[in-house]
């Protein structure tokens, strides 16, 4: 059983194939992707970022407008960037929660706080002021990698100026958002370095995973899919937004009165590796009869389930012809299937 604040591979593998599928529905473009028999997630984003003058690059001017991560609205002599990420899931405090685990793993770092050299930043209203500032369109590519040793996902990415050249470590740390850069200051090198990516083989920078499990811990208020919390804490380090969070955190609730205790304890926790046979619906005889057919995991049931669309009739249809099962246990089966995807979806 994984540690607190950990996950194990199969764990990870599900919780990648539950978001990817989610983001393909709303268009975020996160892939599920396979390198030697490993999974990993990707994603691939043009963002502006704030880099050093140089010459070629448009500067704001008063009175443009452009996007950077939320709205930049230049006014004045100065662009105001107004945060754009609700990242309010199925808990009011989330963010709250958040903040509070990451000042307690690294301490009194004030992540919500700019340094008091620095551009003020009004935390009331989330708005941050940036002196005429150089974007520059860079495209952002994420891949989220398991980590045996650690036991918990981690960020690699690299990026990309217009002209194809990839942008380097000391770029990278000065286009951290004014809300950590001080965390950066001071302690870029345990926390985002460049490091070689484990499948790959490529030279990527890295949100390193040593604090992870101590963050995830402290988290008191998080999302039934462990990669959602986790990368509504890291990923804004690294201009990482979550659009998902508003599809992800509806909060829906699963009515579990009249259900029998298999079925509870089955929708209650996460799938990760479990047997078919833990399904409702699916004893001995099925669950032979699919292990035989190589689905000996309640994890492929579900990808079936997801491959109909959530058709209850198809489902029972294709769970029916798999096993020979009757109608009870077909309903049971499929009711078990839509009550985890609505509570952990």
């Amino acid at each position: 059983m994984a540690s607190p604040g950990t996950i194990s591979e199969e764990e990870f593998k599900h919780f990648a194939e539950s978001l990817a599928h989610l983001s393909s529905q709303i268009g975020d473009m996160w892939e599920v992707r396979k390198l030697q028999e490993q999974t990993y997630l990707y994603k691939r984003v043009v963002e502006l970022v704030n880099l050093r003058p140089a010459s070629g690059y448009q500067t704001i001017e008063d009175g443009g407008t452009v996007g950077v991560g939320g709205d930049c609205i230049a006014s004045d002599n100065k662009a105001e960037v107004r945060a754009s990420a609700d990242n309010s899931f199925d808990c009011e405090n989330f963010d709250d929660s958040i903040l509070a685990a990451n000042e307690s793993v690294f301490g009194d770092g004030n992540l919500h706080e700019a340094d008091s050299d620095s551009d003020d930043v009004d935390k009331l209203n989330g708005k941050m002021s940036c002196n005429r500032s150089t974007l520059v369109p860079c495209t952002y590519e994420y891949n989220i990698v398991y980590s045996p040793s650690y036991s918990v996902p981690v960020l690699y990415f690299n990026v990309y100026k217009p002209e194809g050249v990839l942008a380097s470590l000391e770029e990278v740390w000065g286009s951290v958002p004014p809300l950590y850069t001080k965390q950066v200051d001071r302690d870029r090198w345990t926390m985002l370095t460049q490091q070689e990516h484990p499948l790959l083989r490529r030279p990527y920078f890295q949100l390193h995973p040593c604090h992870t499990a101590d963050l995830m811990k402290q988290i008191s208020c998080r999302h039934s899919n462990y990669l959602v919390t986790w990368l509504s804490a890291v990923g804004p380090v690294v201009k990482l937004s979550l659009p998902l969070a508003t599809q992800l955190g509806s909060g829906k609730r699963t009515n579990m009165s009249g259900r029998s205790k298999k079925h509870r304890n089955f929708v209650s926790e996460p799938m990760g590796n479990k047997s078919a046979k833990t399904l409702p619906g699916i004893g001995t005889t099925c669950g032979n009869q699919l292990n035989k057919k190589g689905i000996n995991t309640a994890s492929k049931v579900y990808g079936e389930y997801l491959t109909r669309g959530g058709d209850e009739a198809k489902f029972k249809n294709w769970l029916g012809s798999k096993c020979n099962a009757n109608d009870g246990q077909q309903r049971a089966c499929a009711q078990a299937m839509k009550d985890w995807h609505d509570s952990h979806q």
